[in-house]
């Protein structure tokens, strides 16, 4: 974590007060470096070509899941990951990629398997309120062991993501192609200041099987046990609240 943010001035049109309210009062990480940047580069136009990719993926068998969705004060506008906390409020999507029996197991779904083919996922996230200027975006994939558990912060301070789209960009599409192994994945798209307001659209379009779903929020679903155990091995100061 040597990153360190930049400062958006005030006079800025995305730029909301700090969101004070703690969504997970268990625990209160305390985080010494921001991780997250945002870069001003306004690109207002909506594309066809993320579908593209590269020219072996036009080739394939493809198939293109999309869902929408929104960022919402005070719910699931969290912010980057300059605040973990807030973060894991944002929408979280579980994809399911490759054949069930080629999936990694629990214990080690973390781990890189040299022998697995790598699969070609093109994602763009599309920001839908076209009477809003676009505001700085990004989205971050994680790899997960579980269909139903929602990634908390102290998971995001365990775990690197298995691939995102770097800074944050005010533009209307942000989109990237991944290799990824078979397994269970969760995106998680983002707007860089925590508690402003949009809509949007996630796209992913690979071969198939792929499967996508919203998470529910973390108010719908309770620890379980592998989480607490996380918690205890995470190496960073937690201060119990």
């Amino acid at each position: 974590m040597g990153c360190t943010s930049s400062v958006i001035s005030e006079n800025q049109h995305n730029v909301v007060p700090q969101v004070k309210k703690r969504y997970l009062g268990h625990t209160r990480i305390i985080q010494e470096e921001e991780v997250d940047v945002f870069v001003n580069d306004e690109y207002n136009i909506i594309t066809s070509d993320w579908e593209e990719g590269p020219v072996n993926f036009q080739y394939q068998n493809l198939v293109c899941l999309e869902t929408v969705g929104n960022w919402k004060a005070g719910h699931s506008a969290g912010g980057s990951r300059n605040d973990l906390e807030m973060f894991s409020i944002n929408p979280q999507y579980l994809i399911a990629i490759g054949p069930p029996d080629k999936h990694p197991k629990n214990d080690d779904f973390y781990l890189p398997d040299p022998s697995l083919n790598y699969i070609d996922v093109h994602i763009c996230l599309t920001q839908t309120n076209l009477s809003q200027p676009p505001l700085h975006v990004a989205f971050f994939i994680y790899k997960t062991d579980s269909m139903e558990e929602r990634l908390s912060a102290e998971y995001f301070l365990c775990m690197p993501p298995a691939g995102d789209t770097g800074a944050f960009v005010n533009w209307r599409q942000v989109k990237q192609h991944f290799k990824l192994t078979p397994g269970l994945y969760v995106i998680i798209p983002a707007v860089f200041n925590a508690g402003l307001e949009g809509t949007f659209k996630l796209s992913v379009k690979t071969i198939p099987p792929v499967t996508m779903k919203r998470i529910p929020s973390f108010k719908n679903v309770s620890l379980n046990a592998s989480t607490i155990n996380l918690k205890r091995k995470t190496s960073v100061i937690l201060q119990e609240v």
